[in-house]
């Protein structure tokens, strides 16, 4: 049995203290509300972790965009890059390719975002995503994530990259 010790204050004794080792079921040291400490191995913490009244963003992982992503099987002819998750803020960067546009200035369905990536359904209806090309572009040429996690694009034929990031309420992917 771990030794007691009596603590004292002028002389006075306040309350007993004891060693960690005198606990049942505590192995190792016990970790003190102040000051620095190293604590070494992975702790759990279910119910979140904040710092300074705030939550930590914790967690990565990434993904590859695929064909099986396409929301538009017949034009979008080929599309590739990544989709990555870090805490709640998801970003995104991919090449996709279009033989056709539709007339006017209407957009095409690119891509059906994941389960684990979609953005907040809440304001604004549609967030701005960055769209470039290598060849020529139209002036009204503009992409976006929609409410519904489906990237929207209008772009001219060819080659065209599309990159941004939004915040996600989803669950954390499978």
């Amino acid at each position: 049995m771990a030794d007691i010790v009596q603590l004292k204050e002028d002389g006075v004794a306040k309350y007993l203290k004891t060693h960690a080792k005198g606990i049942d079921g505590v192995e190792g040291v016990l970790v003190k509300a102040t000051g620095n400490e190293t604590v070494l191995g992975t702790k759990n913490f279910k119910d979140g972790l904040q710092f300074n009244g705030l939550p930590v963003q914790a967690g990565m992982i990434e993904r590859a965009i695929t064909l099986a992503d396409r929301s538009d099987t017949t034009n979008v002819t080929d599309v590739n890059g990544k989709i990555i998750r870090i805490g709640n803020i998801v970003f995104l960067t991919f090449n996709f390719k279009c033989g056709t546009w539709p007339e006017g200035s209407e957009t095409r369905w690119i891509l059906r975002i994941p389960d684990g990536y979609k953005r907040d359904q809440g304001y604004p209806a549609q967030t701005a995503l960055s769209l470039v090309r290598n060849a020529s572009q139209p002036a009204d040429a503009r992409a976006f994530i929609d409410q519904s996690s489906i990237i929207q694009a209008k772009s001219g034929s060819g080659s065209s990259y599309i990159s941004g990031m939004w915040i996600t309420r989803d669950p954390w992917p499978a």
